[in-house]
């Protein structure tokens, strides 16, 4: 009986509260504890009131009241009635209750099992930690380092992301460390107010509404502008586009009679003078002399820079070095001379000028090594060709590449 009298006491004041309140939150209580429950009913007082129960019971009160069919708009309550939601009734704005909501928000200790709300991420220092728990930080594959006899951590670790459940190593952890990541609260879930709705509509404003209905007014007016069909959206562009034809044709036929004709035949007339009105007086209050941009005097241009003639080469697995070199001495061979042959760095036998090329590909230009030698020919200039073929001579001769 006892039971019994208390849930007709509940089902009295929920219903005296849903006939009484136009609006309320509907808020998620999870991990909230007694006493943070305690100080938002005193902060609410006066304000609002805050209704909790089971669900069961809730959902059975609503049907209840409804079975008349006097406030479908409840009904809308019965369908999110899931999990851990209480009712925050109110006859006041719903932005002010929000904020006393959102203030009495305390921190909690990470517990194993639970759906991380936010990541969690342990900053690299000393812990303060003694080398004997290491093992806690070699379970999440943590960097450490013992440093002054304590366990400092290398790296910016994250150990939780947000939306996956706690393990125990991460649990464990954050408490030898002291942490507290999570914050919990009462969390709106659903506004009602003849319905119940998402809480973003808590954000719009004057200023959301007033961008909506032009964008609306704009769509209708184009709409009866296609159509020809005269509504007050389109009335202002159709005198708009009339006063622009009057004045063309005002303008064409020389009819100058009109404030708006005279200003526009003004204009094209003279467009200088209006715009010379309209941009800002040039030059200070002094004696009133020319302007700064004409009696600046043109900077004049700095002379160019001689630059070195660039060869083409390029320092890595290219010609980084060229040079003509003076004539080879020359020798009576022991033996009768067959086609000419390279010997290397000690160079080769040759009665004309030879091309040393270089190459840079070892280290420094003490070291430079000798690539390659070719003869220049009579002319003594080489001449290049395209990415790809073989240089050639200026006379025609082709040259071996190196």
């Amino acid at each position: 009986m006892v039971a019994k009298s208390k849930k007709v006491a509940y089902f009295a004041h929920l219903e005296e509260c849903l006939n009484t309140y136009p609006r309320a939150f509907l808020v998620d209580a999870d991990f909230v504890g007694s006493k943070q429950i305690s100080d938002i009913r005193i902060a609410l007082r006066g304000k609002a009131e805050l209704i909790f129960g089971k669900n069961t019971m809730i959902r059975r009160c609503i049907r209840n009241l409804c079975e008349a069919g006097d406030h479908p708009e409840w009904m809308q309550i019965v369908e999110v009635m899931k999990g851990n939601l209480g009712f925050v009734f109110t006859n006041g704005e719903l932005g002010d209750l929000e904020e006393v909501i959102l203030e009495y928000v305390k921190p909690a200790a990470a517990k194993a099992g639970v759906i991380a709300p936010v990541s969690c991420t342990i900053p690299k220092g000393p812990t303060g930690l003694d080398p004997a728990q290491t093992s806690f930080f070699q379970a999440l594959n943590i960097a450490t380092k013992i440093n002054k006899g304590s366990i400092e951590i290398i790296n910016d670790t994250q150990v939780i992301t947000a939306g996956t459940k706690v393990g125990t190593s991460e649990a464990a952890l954050l408490t030898k460390l002291g942490l507290k990541p999570f914050f919990y609260g009462l969390s709106i879930k659903y506004v009602y107010e003849n319905g119940v709705f998402d809480p973003s509509v808590l954000k719009i404003d004057e200023t959301v509404l007033m961008s909506k209905w032009g964008q609306a007014l704009g769509n209708v007016a184009a709409l009866s502008l296609a159509l020809g069909f005269l509504t007050e959206a389109s009335l202002p562009h159709l005198v708009c586009a009339g006063s622009k034809n009057l004045v063309a044709l005002a303008l064409e036929i020389d009819y100058i009679e009109f404030p708006a004709v005279q200003q526009v035949k003004d204009f094209l007339d003279n467009p200088d003078a209006f715009v010379s009105a309209a941009a800002p007086a040039a030059g200070g209050g002094g004696g009133g002399g020319a302007a700064p941009a004409a009696a600046a005097k043109a900077p004049e241009p700095e002379p160019e820079e001689e630059e070195e003639e660039d060869m083409g080469f390029d320092l890595f697995d290219k010609l980084s070095a060229v040079r003509v070199g003076r004539p080879l001495p020359t020798r009576a061979p022991a033996r009768p001379r067959g086609p000419r042959r390279r010997r290397g760095v000690g160079g080769m036998w040759a009665p004309s000028p030879i091309l040393h090329v270089y190459s840079s590909r070892t280290h420094g230009p003490r070291s430079m090594r000798l690539a390659t030698e070719v003869d220049v020919g009579p002319s003594g200039f080489l001449c290049t060709e395209p990415d790809g073929a073989a240089p050639s001579l200026c006379d025609g001769a082709k040259v071996p590449r190196g």
